[in-house]
């Protein structure tokens, strides 16, 4: 099993900063029942999840007021299965589906294969379970613009499945825009079938809705 260290990294970071062009479109599921959760809503309170940035003095998740994440994919498959592949199910219940769009390219440190290393750590850090190591990763790579730049987030391989993921940092709120009819319930029958595909391909389970 390949080691994670933890930062800093023990040679000099060549940082591959991926651009991603204004015309593209980040899809985010989120649960507008939980939080008042919205399609751009960032979630300040964490850490929870794998490339959280927050920062916890006492050592448990809880609001910081300076820093947020908002997690998506460049594809449906992408964020069904980060949602849904632990448990195997697809559940919409009350979740949403967005579609994201930019207003100006965002700026995304790649942590794909053999980028992760020129970063300074290694690919696995986008699969690993240890959610400390990640997130102080995260940390990192958010707290040293002088190595990375002031990126907008991250750019990694979903651990489920290895489609392009995103997390992006509070700093690329001002890049997104939703336009009227981006969003809908992840349980509208306009997006069953692929649903359906989704699952198959990806051995899920969808529960009945």
């Amino acid at each position: 099993m390949v080691r994670i260290g933890l930062p800093p990294p023990g040679n000099k970071p060549r940082p591959v900063i991926f651009t991603l062009p204004q015309t593209s479109e980040i899809l985010r599921i989120y649960d507008p029942t939980s939080y008042g959760a919205h399609a751009l809503s960032y979630r300040n309170y964490g850490p929870l999840h794998r490339f959280d940035h927050h920062r916890h003095p006492n050592g448990a998740p809880a609001i910081d007021a300076d820093r947020a994440i908002l997690y998506g994919g460049l594809s449906l498959s992408c964020c069904i299965v980060e949602v849904f592949g632990d448990t195997g199910i697809i559940e919409p219940g009350t979740k949403w589906i967005a579609v994201v769009n930019l207003q100006r390219p965002l700026i995304l440190l790649d942590l794909r294969e053999p980028a992760a290393m020129q970063a300074g750590t290694v690919a696995a850090v986008s699969m690993d379970a240890d959610r400390n190591i990640t997130q102080q990763w995260a940390k990192y790579f958010y707290d040293n613009p002088a190595i990375y730049g002031n990126i907008d987030g991250l750019l990694f391989s979903s651990a489920h499945n290895a489609e392009d993921a995103i997390a992006l940092f509070e700093r690329s709120e001002g890049a997104l825009l939703l336009r009227r009819g981006t969003t809908m319930p992840l349980r509208d029958r306009a997006i069953a079938t692929e649903l359906l595909h989704i699952a198959n391909l990806n051995n899920l389970l969808v529960a009945p809705y």
